[in-house]
């Protein structure tokens, strides 16, 4: 992305406006300029900004384009927030729909490329986001006055880039990596096709996405001289050259790029539907030893690499559009909006009901060399439909909705040329038997098709079929005749939730490259699958005994073409290492991506990384099952994992579970893993694993991520013997509760390290310096007590992100003011006192939270930068009035910080006081924080829990603890509304006061104090309903039960040996709960006669009350 080849200060206002909460809770704002400009990469930089994110639990991303449709745009809203596809059809259920998904929640919306906004339709669409908390919409559009009557603020508008900029964006698409001035003349040349570009980011991109593939002099002479430049298209030049490229396409893509005006504008389409309709047309030219789906799929990147096509994630899939000014340059190339002419014939044509009249196509003499007939929806008569289909004896792709209909009109049969059949149909149950007549046909996709149970048995006839998809059919069964289908080369049966086995005679589809039986419930390994020796993309999960000779896993050995990613899990269940070998996964070299996984019962340890080794979608997942004769050999774990070396083209591997005491030899050989670029190890914790392999060996490895490994020291073995780590760039460590001591790294190691996080690791102590690093992350790493960023050499000269979170004993931070190029710091729950930041840093975002013993910040008045500043819960920093912004970022948020009020009003900043206003609130972790939260009025807080951490301070800190939250209660009652109190694991507590004061207070909980001796001799809140003590070891007594408490119903005490007595129980009348466990000594008077017989009641363990229970008949359990 090029933020800096934008208006940079547009994008932070904008960025600045959604996050503001001064804007209006309903806010639009407009990004208007020419096409070309950069309004949709703008909109994205802003969408995905890591600033804006957090801010919306909603959001949504949908293209308008020039015909705008409440309906489509609200169904794809949906869509995008849920990123599951609508099955919704009515207006009325879609908006009902979308109220429920925004209801009360932060909605950010993106209308890209709005052409027109009539009032009465945007009221409409405006109807289900009211129940919003607040929502804000951004706008893209050419025109200003298109959102000039909805528009909530004025719009931003885009100007042309300016020379400098337009110059490194053409240089960055033209030469990539390599550097410019290597190519003096081609950087003069360029120099003058950016001037002739007039500054238009999407020009300058695509006109350097068309030089890159060229290092003739020549050919960027013939560009810049071309005579193209010279068309009239009114005053912008983005058409003439866009043409330009477009002349300069290799001959076999033009046709190919000119397809995509068949199609609306904003049309989204996948990669493989659009190179099977290519396919159909004869627009892809065979070669030797590559199937036409490689070659095609070949144009369409080199499509891509020129910059011809958008892309962005939908579904989980790669999905694709092309830029509306590329649409409109092979328009205007191919002949009109809906129509593309070649030599004055009407080739294909795009159909829904609002877009082409169907008497044009039912006419007396229609188009006869129709080639493609796109979203054609057919109506319940099929009359028409009967007379189109067999006037239209030439076409070749066709896409059909039938909306209610249950049937194909039967003329379809006369199609004898049509090779592309799509069908979406969700009322349709079989397909007719005069399909079966269409022996050109290649692609049959009914993949929309839900009620479908049925292939006709002379579907064999189409000896011609490359591609079968019924994805979610309900399909029981294929007929046998679909086997006899040797041209097949893709069947996608992906969630045909009812299949339950494919037949041995699978083994003649010996053309077969993809197969996907996912979420199927075929379960075993298919018998015949190992005689599939041309698959290279299996999408499936599986089961297979390890020793099984029918349908195993020796049914892998001959499959060496497949590629993708494979995971092989249960492998705590391989019999005998033969069985392994069986996998053959040595000799599978177009496998990228390798997962091996040992199942094993979850420790504490183990609970991690949740989010990322999940199993994936378009995937081979084996699980190994256990034999019912023979037990599992788990001693041999390691020969496992070294019969599992993969070949050595794998880039991504992962081992999880493993608890062998070592690693197999291969996992440090430069050699063996020479492409391997991602590692994850993950859960390998073993009592008996002291050491990594040498894994800084590993030449090309950009990525590691170790997780729940049981290592205590990293030291001379992890790095290996020469420069350790070459090529890394990421390296994480994350729950690591044994790892102590990080050694053995010498000047030299990590040459590439950008990105390093720790996190999780309580017994680390000290950390490294990377001079590369560029991000910094450590989290949770209790033991850390100081930080230097400061090097021998020098300060961190890269470190552009630094993100410390919960380090509490992290009391000193140094170097911070040597970082230049620092430009987000975050700082949290830490016991730092104080910053000094950078007085020549580039600092943009500055989060600091929950710092209880920060004091003060020095540096803040010389940052120039900061567009985001945020300092909450940290009661003791004190900042001078020397400290003034240099300018008031957008935004600036100061929450809870009562020492910085006078900081803010002279900075003109607001100031939010948030624990005024909480309902609950728990406190842990820090001795101190109780003490600072208690400089606040908390007016509305009616529930408060209070934990220790485990590393308790002594006992005179922790009274001081308390003081700071209970001590100052009998003075000023400042939780009026305090209903419920819980005590727990405070383990260095010896006394409590002041509870009496807590007029609201109907629940009291004390647990898991040990060195608690008594409570005040005081009476109780006379609100109060409960009173459970638990686990108080040398607690001796209790507060008396007064007359007052005339709620009181539930008195609980449980393992509380040195507990001698109890008083009061006399006077209270409305006691329903008693229980007394486990307290040896407690006595209770004979003259304490209960006030009432409560309801329920369990005495146990505790021998000194007998004699009162006898007395007065109340159950003692023995």
């Amino acid at each position: 992305m090029f933020l800096g080849s934008l208006c940079k200060q547009s994008f932070l206002q904008v960025v600045g406006l959604l996050i503001s909460a001064s804007v209006s809770n309903f806010a639009v704002i407009p990004i208007v300029g020419m096409g070309g400009l950069g309004k949709t990469t703008l909109a994205q930089l802003v969408y995905n900004d890591p600033r804006v994110r957090p801010h919306f639990n909603r959001r949504a991303w949908v293209s308008v384009s020039e015909n705008v449709d409440i309906l489509r745009v609200t169904k794809a809203i949906i869509e995008s927030m849920t990123n599951q596809p609508c099955a919704l059809t009515e207006l009325s259920a879609l908006q009902e729909a979308l109220r429920k998904e925004t209801e009360e929640k932060c909605v950010l919306l993106v209308l890209d490329d709005m052409w027109n906004a009539n009032r009465n339709l945007w009221e409409c669409f405006r109807v289900p986001l009211i129940g919003a908390e607040y929502v804000r919409i951004l706008i893209t559009s050419r025109n200003s006055s298109v959102t000039k009557n909805i528009q909530t603020m004025p719009p931003y508008h885009l100007d042309y880039l300016p020379k400098d900029k337009s110059i490194r964006l053409f240089q960055q698409h033209a030469f990539g990596r390599h550097d410019p001035n290597a190519h003096p003349n081609l950087l003069e040349i360029g120099r003058k096709i950016v001037k002739k570009c007039g500054g238009l980011p999407l020009v300058l991109k695509t006109l350097g996405g068309l030089l890159r593939y060229e290092v003739d002099e020549e050919k960027w002479i013939d560009t810049l001289e071309s005579d193209l430049w010279e068309l009239d298209e009114g005053r912008s030049s983005i058409l003439p050259a866009l043409k330009l490229s477009y002349s300069h396409l290799p001959k076999h893509l033009k046709p190919c790029f000119l397809y995509f005006s068949a199609f609306p504008k904003g049309h989204e389409f996948q990669k493989d539907t659009i190179v099977r309709m290519w396919i159909a047309h004869n627009y892809i030219h065979p070669k030797a030893n590559k199937s036409l789906e490689e070659i095609g799929g070949e144009y369409f990147d080199e499509l891509q690499g020129r910059f011809l096509l958008d892309s962005f994630r939908k579904y989980g899939r790669d999905t694709y559009r092309v830029h509306d000014m590329l649409h409109d340059l092979a328009k205007s190339v191919s002949g009109n909006e809906m129509l593309f002419y070649i030599s004055n014939i009407v080739q294909h044509l795009y159909g829904s009901e609002n877009q082409m009249s169907l008497n044009f196509l039912s006419a007396e003499n229609p188009p006869r060399a129709v080639r493609s007939l796109l979203n054609y929806s057919l109506d319940t008569d099929l009359t028409d439909s009967q007379i189109i289909f067999s006037k239209l004896a030439y076409l070749r792709v066709l896409e059909l909705n039938l909306h209610a209909l249950s049937e194909l009109p039967d003329s379809i049969g006369g199609l004898k040329h049509l090779r592309y059949l799509s069908v979406i149909g969700r009322k349709l149950q079989k397909l007719p038997e005069l399909v079966c007549l269409l022996y050109n046909l290649q692609t049959l996709d009914l993949q929309h098709c839900s009620s479908l149970v049925e292939l006709p048995e002379a579907i064999g006839n189409l000896i011609n079929l490359r591609y079968i998809r019924l994805h979610s059919t309900k399909i029981e069964k294929l007929p046998e005749t679909v086997f006899l289908l040797s041209s097949l080369r893709f069947l996608d049966l992906n969630s045909c939730y009812r299949l339950k086995e494919l037949p041995g005679c699978i083994k003649q589809l010996t053309s077969l490259c993809s197969l996907d039986i996912s979420h199927t419930k075929i379960r075993p390994i298919p018998h015949g699958l190992g005689m599939l020796t041309n698959l290279r993309k299996l999408e499936a999960s599986l089961k297979g005994k390890s020793d099984d000779r029918h349908g195993g896993l020796g049914e892998l050995k001959n499959l060496v073409k497949l590629g993708g990613t494979l995971c092989i899990s249960g492998l705590e269940n391989v019999v005998d290492l033969e069985h392994v070998k069986r996998i053959n996964l040595e000799s599978k070299r177009n496998l990228r991506n390798l997962k091996l996984k040992w199942t094993r019962p979850v420790t504490e340890h183990q609970e991690v990384d949740k989010n990322g080794n999940d199993k994936e979608e378009g995937q081979l997942h084996l699980e190994v099952s256990s034999n019912d004769f023979e037990e599992a050999n788990n001693s041999n774990i390691e020969e496992v994992l070294d019969k599992l070396r993969p070949h050595r083209n794998i880039s991504k591997l992962t081992i999880d579970g493993y608890t062998g005491t070592k690693f197999p030899c291969w996992m440090g050989d430069p050699f063996a893993l020479s492409q391997l670029t991602t590692l994850f190890l993950t859960h390998c914790y073993s009592r008996e694993t002291n050491f990594l392999p040498p894994l800084g060996r590993l030449p090309s490895l950009t990525s590691l991520s170790v997780t729940g490994v049981g290592v205590e020291k990293l030291g001379d073995e992890f790095c290996g013997n020469s420069v350790a780590f070459p090529s890394l760039e990421k390296l994480e460590f994350k729950h690591m509760p044994k790892w102590e001591e990080w050694v053995g790294v010498l000047s030299g190691d990590f040459p590439r390290l950008k990105q390093l996080s720790i996190k999780y690791c309580p017994k680390l102590w000290k950390l490294l310096s990377f001079p590369a690093l560029c991000s910094f992350y450590i989290y949770e790493c209790e033991s850390l007590k100081s930080l230097s960023l400061c090097q021998e050499q020098g300060s961190h000269p890269a470190l552009q992100i630094l993100s410390i979170k919960g380090c509490q004993q992290l009391t000193s931070l140094l170097g911070l003011d040597n970082l230049r190029k620092i430009e987000k710091l975050e700082i949290s729950d830490c016991g730092i006192h104080e910053l000094e930041l950078s007085l020549h840093s580039k600092l943009q975002y500055v989060h600091i939270a929950r710092c209880w013993r920060l004091a003060s910040v020095s540096g803040l008045h010389t940052l120039t930068s900061v567009t985001s500043l945020r300092l909450a819960c940290c009661p003791q920093l004190h900042l001078s009035c020397d400290e003034k912004l240099c300018s008031v970022p957008t935004p600036v948020e100061v929450v809870d910080c009562p020492r910085l009020v006078k900081w803010c009003h002279k900075n003109k900043c607001d100031y939010v006081q948030k624990i005024s206003a909480l309902r609950g609130l728990t406190l842990s972790d820090d001795k101190e924080m109780p003490s600072a939260l208690a400089a606040h009025n908390l007016p509305s807080v009616e529930y408060l829990c209070i934990k220790n951490s485990e590393q308790s301070p002594s006992a005179s800190q922790s009274y001081q603890f308390y003081r700071g939250f209970i001590g100052f209660f009998p003075n000023d009652p400042n939780v009026p509304m305090l209903e419920r109190l819980e005590l727990s694991n405070c383990r260095e507590v010896v006394s409590i006061a002041g509870l009496n004061s807590l007029n609201s207070l109907q629940h009291l909980l004390i647990q898991d104090c040990p060195e608690l001796l008594s409570l005040p001799d005081e009476w109780l809140p006379s609100a109060l309903d409960s009173f459970v003590v638990r686990s108080c070891d040398k607690l001796t007594s209790l507060p008396p039960l007064s007359g007052n408490l005339q709620a009181f119903q539930e008195l609980q005490i449980v393992n509380c040996p040195k507990l001698t007595r109890v008083t009061g129980l006399q006077n209270i009348r409305s006691l329903s709960i008693l229980i007394a466990l486990r307290c040896q000594q407690l006595r209770i008077s004979p003259d304490e006669r209960l006030g009432s017989v409560p309801q329920n009641v369990l005495i146990k363990d505790c021998p000194m009350m007998m004699e009162w229970c006898l007395r007065y008949s109340i159950p003692y359990a023995r």
